[in-house]
């Protein structure tokens, strides 16, 4: 007999499944029914900087790139993919317009807003989810527009209660450091290029920023709390962009 849906709220809609809010779920087949559990895996995309040097009448991240707005390109993956649950974004209080024409036709948690720095903007994000308790969040810059499902898959394999992930790259090009009028080379040796979405267990990193801790990355944070983190492979077409 065919498997059909019991629909149970408050739920998120994902494909084939009824997602409930901390990840079970109930499928009904035939006369019995199995409760299984699922992680639960929101995006969060950290959007509140005003991307001055990308120059234009919009900041950067609402420019359009590719035949859209940067941030929706990331924005669709995650929605497309069907591990992750929803999409919360924190914005920029004064680009609610922006924001809104940006985001015409998706379905997604209300923006929220940021801070000054971008800690600030993560750490309002996570507070924004508290209701939720999502098991995990992936932290994404919305300057990275082309985000693939295969990076996703990586991270979300490579999850685990105890571990946090990050995608990275070699560092292939040579690289010289001048100091004191004199340029030398860098040893590329052990180089890494990280970049988002960066994937933690949403507990655990939410206890790390309430302790007000500062970081231009999510992963330095991780790090010294101590904690363990996972690299997997990057993608080049996931630099950041500083022009649109």
């Amino acid at each position: 007999m065919t498997a059909s849906i019991v629909k149970v709220d408050p739920v998120v809609r994902r494909g084939d499944n009824v997602c409930l809010s901390r990840g079970e779920y109930r499928i009904l087949k035939g006369s019995a029914t199995f409760m299984t559990s699922t992680p639960t895996i929101t995006a969060l995309i950290v959007a509140a900087g005003v991307g001055a040097r990308a120059g234009g009448e919009r900041p950067k991240q609402y420019q359009e790139i590719a035949g859209k707005p940067m941030i929706r390109h990331s924005i669709e993956a995650f929605l497309a993919h069907p591990r992750i649950g929803a999409v919360q974004v924190v914005i920029h209080p004064e680009h609610a317009n922006d924001y809104a024409e940006a985001m015409a036709g998706l379905t997604l948690l209300p923006p929220i807003h940021g801070g000054a720095e971008r800690s600030d903007s993560v750490k309002a994000g996570l507070a924004a989810l508290a209701d939720q308790i999502p098991d995990y969040v992936l932290i994404h810059d919305a300057a990275r527009p082309f985000l693939s499902a295969s990076v996703i898959d990586r991270i979300v394999e490579a999850l685990t209660p105890e571990t946090g992930v990050v995608p990275t790259l070699g560092v292939y090009d040579t690289v010289r450091r001048y100091r004191d009028g004199v340029w030398e080379d860098v040893s590329r040796e052990g180089l890494q290029r990280i970049q988002t979405p960066q994937a933690f267990p949403f507990g655990a990193l939410t206890e790390i920023y309430a302790k007000g801790a500062f970081a231009t990355d999510d992963a330095a944070l991780w790090l010294a709390a101590g904690r363990v983190l996972k690299y997997v492979q990057g993608d080049e077409a996931l630099n950041k962009m500083t022009t649109a």
